[in-house]
């Protein structure tokens, strides 16, 4: 039986929390605000002049995965901000000069001292802003010349330990249209910074400098590092040691990997490069799902992780499917209003069959998302260690696919924010799912491992994705297994245009003698394709050969039965060519 308390731990994966808790919860989260609750003990205090600070728990982490991928732009984490108007450039200068003065974040290096990552400010320094007027380029021109220039500063690696960790450029693409690419790391950096306090202090100092009035922001009365020498001190006492007992009741010590099938075998260790594949969820699908979460209780997130459950549970099989997200880890009222790094990654597993319903779905998705966030202040390296001590350097902890929803876009009138809108090249998971709702639709951009898929494989995952989305609200007492996933384009192409396989062909041969027309033909081209091995058409019927004359010599002949008892495997395939070449048959 489920326990009713959200804060008790049970051998439940899943307790019951309200529904109308639920929402609330997902709400403020998803939109970047606070949580009050038992975390919020104490407020942070700023530290003394010339206090060590360490670096905060999701630092920790970050800084250490990026010593295991030295050079990697990973944690790159670029942004563009879009003008359409009039700009003036010196004032706009200002405007990043004063937001750098007032964070602290953007202005830390971390250095090691006695062999440990500490924070360290550094003066404000004068800023200027690079700027690339376009102008001079063909219109057809200048959106391929602007994404280069933004891909070039997100994909270039921060020196950790001298900084700086941000890189800004301004980019005019005509007399009224401008983009400025910035790219932090993800040290100095979330996603809420962006959308809750960038862009707004952004507009504000704009329209103050604009007019020659001074910034009419008040001082901050706290910095980062005063929240990361708070947060080391608050990791004690009974609530911290309720919230690890949850997720070792969740995640146990037999969470397992999720096996999507890959193009590419999956090498020893985690390469780390990614690739962006934009796509568009238009919005009457997005309101026909969002109709479906209303009236269930749930957020148009669990909706979205659903389908995505649904979509990964039918290209694996797999019952028990563990997939990340992030939380926005700001409880604390002073921290609403700070730029740095606070979201932590949480794990949301869920449990299907054949015959769990999509409404059943999206039930499990409100729960485990809700008591996902209700225990979210155990940092994500501690889930690690006590739950998953022994690491598999090809894979990420826990979840190898993770979706995250952008806050809502406040509004600021003539400024606007795209994430992702080039690549960085790198990537941390085998696929990251980013979905950023607009009055269009969502827009979705999926970063994925190319070491592991080819694009075709992710364009068309991606496809049967937005089908989901769009056929579930419409049958959700429907079991996911049986969810139409393919378009129906696509269905006519696999079931009516592949299936049009008639051909004339030499109606006095056999399949062996065809291979062996085909392997004279086309020696070097592969004919197989598995466990990680390309095997040509030369190389098949010369192994092939090789085993009918042996055949031969043990005395099999023509008509006589050959038991076959071998695993699906290039094996299998040489042992029946093997034996029909010898004329005998296999069973």
């Amino acid at each position: 039986m489920k326990n009713p308390d959200p804060t008790s731990v049970t051998e439940d994966r899943n307790p019951v929390i309200p529904a109308a808790e639920k929402r609330a919860l997902l709400g403020k989260y998803l939109a970047g605000r606070r949580l009050k609750g038992p975390s919020a003990l104490s407020h942070v205090r700023r530290r003394s002049p010339g206090t060590t600070v360490p670096l905060s728990l999701a630092q920790r982490q970050v800084w250490l995965h990026s010593q295991f991928a030295h050079g990697s732009s990973i944690y790159n984490e670029p942004f563009t901000i879009h003008r359409r108007g009039p700009l003036d450039i010196a004032v706009l200068e200002r405007t990043l000069e004063e937001i750098i003065r007032r964070h602290e974040a953007w202005r830390t290096t971390f250095p090691l001292v006695d062999g440990h990552p500490v924070q360290i400010v550094r003066d404000a320094v004068n800023f200027r802003l690079p700027v690339n007027d376009l102008r001079g380029l063909a219109p057809a021109d200048r959106d391929r010349e602007a994404l280069r220039l933004g891909a070039a500063d997100a994909s270039k690696p921060f020196d950790l330990a001298n900084g700086p960790l941000l890189r800004v450029r301004l980019v005019r693409l005509d007399d009224s249209e401008y983009r400025l690419y910035v790219t932090p790391h993800q040290l100095i950096f979330d996603g809420v910074s962006i959308y809750r306090v960038f862009l707004e202090e952004l507009a504000i100092l704009y329209e103050a400098f604009s007019a020659n009035r001074p910034s009419p922001l008040p001082e901050l009365t706290i910095q980062y590092g005063d929240f990361a020498l708070w947060q080391h001190q608050s990791l004690e006492g009974e609530t911290f040691r309720e919230h690890i007992a949850y997720w070792k009741s969740v995640l146990g010590s037999d969470a397992p990997f999720l096996e999507l099938q890959t193009d590419h075998p999956r090498p020893a260790l985690q390469t780390f490069r990614g690739v962006l594949h934009r796509f568009l969820i238009p919005r009457p699908h997005v309101e026909s799902l969002k109709q479906l979460c209303q009236s269930s209780g749930a957020t148009l997130f669990m909706g979205l992780l659903a389908s995505l459950y649904s979509l990964l549970y039918r290209y694996t099989g797999q019952e028990d499917i563990l997939i990340g997200t992030v939380t926005a880890g700001r409880k604390l009222p002073e921290l609403e209003k700070l730029m740095g790094l606070f979201i932590n990654p949480v794990v949301l597993r869920a449990t299907l069959s054949d015959t769990v319903t999509f409404r059943e779905l999206l039930a499990q998705a409100r729960d485990v998302t809700a008591g996902a966030l209700s225990h979210d202040d155990v940092p994500f390296d501690y889930l690690v260690k006590e739950c998953q001590p022994h690491r598999d350097p090809s894979r990420n902890p826990f979840f190898q696919t993770m979706i995250s929803m952008q806050p809502v876009l406040p509004s600021v009138p003539g400024w606007d924010v795209t994430v992702y809108d080039v690549n960085n090249g790198g990537s941390k998971l085998d696929l990251h799912f980013i979905v950023d709702e607009r009055p269009e639709g969502i827009l979705g951009r999926l970063v994925y491992n190319p070491d592991l898929f080819d694009s075709g494989t992710i364009a068309r995952l991606v496809a049967h994705w937005q089908t989901l989305i769009e056929v579930a609200p419409a049958s959700p007492d429907s079991p996911v297994s049986r969810l139409p996933l393919l378009s129906e384009e696509e269905r006519k192409k696999v079931v009516l245009e592949w299936n049009d396989t008639n051909s004339d062909y030499p109606r006095d041969a056999c399949i062996h003698d065809l291979f062996e027309v085909q392997a004279a033909r086309t020696p070097n081209q592969t004919a197989l394709l598995a466990e990680g091995q390309r095997i040509t058409y030369g190389e098949l019927d010369r192994r092939a050969n090789q085993l009918s004359r042996w055949l031969r010599k043990m005395g099999i002949t023509r008509e006589d039965l050959v038991g076959v008892c071998l695993e699906r495997s290039p094996e299998m395939v040489i042992a029946l060519l093997g034996i029909l070449k010898a004329g005998a048959a296999y069973v």
